[in-house]
């Protein structure tokens, strides 16, 4: 069966920002950007709609998927960024309470913890528990040839590193808002 992730549209918080738990609705760039590439045909159909529960993406799967009511899994929340949440890097490198932390993160590839939030570890399994969950679903519902899960690009990236079974970085899946990946899975 054809699993298609697609990342939400941009959003009100604007480009560059860490924005995990905040629950931000689409702009009015972000919505024109899904619905023109909706109207070019970009996004397939589906039998099946997965949404996380954040506004942005209920948002941007109503606008790709009118007829179709997501079902939501919590676990495909986005990674939650503590006390960078809301910021941008410069903001957090010019923090002298933030930069230390947010560095060793850096040096790390994004492994170490984040204060007051997730870490890549906790994340990835809260991803991969909800993932177990869809193919659940899946197994559930009996003829469902395509899956579209509306989430965030870091669900995206765990997602994608959990099931490629390819030695990748977890960014090397990043996706841009808007765009999406498909892959072939076995249930």
């Amino acid at each position: 069966m054809k699993l298609i992730l697609i990342r939400h549209g941009m959003t009100t918080a604007g480009r560059g920002r860490y924005i995990g738990r905040t629950d931000v609705s689409l702009s009015i760039e972000g919505r024109r950007d899904i619905i023109g590439r909706k109207a070019a045909g970009q996004y397939p159909e589906c039998s099946l709609l997965i949404s996380s529960p954040m506004k942005r993406c209920i948002e941007t799967s109503r606008i790709i998927y009118p007829d179709m009511e997501p079902l939501i899994i919590d676990e495909f929340k986005e990674c939650d960024f503590g006390l960078w949440e809301g910021r941008s890097y410069r903001e957090i490198i010019e923090d002298p309470s933030l930069s230390d932390d947010y560095q060793k993160w850096i040096d790390s590839g994004a492994t170490a913890p984040i204060p007051m939030g997730e870490d890549r570890e906790v994340f990835t399994k809260r991803v991969i528990a909800g993932y177990e969950k869809l193919l659940d679903i899946i197994k559930m519902s009996g003829d469902c040839s395509a899956a579209s899960l509306v989430v965030h690009g870091g669900t995206i990236m765990a997602i994608m590193s959990h099931i490629s079974g390819e030695e990748k970085n977890f960014y090397d899946y990043m996706t841009d808002h808007g765009e999406m990946r498909s892959v072939e899975i076995g249930i």
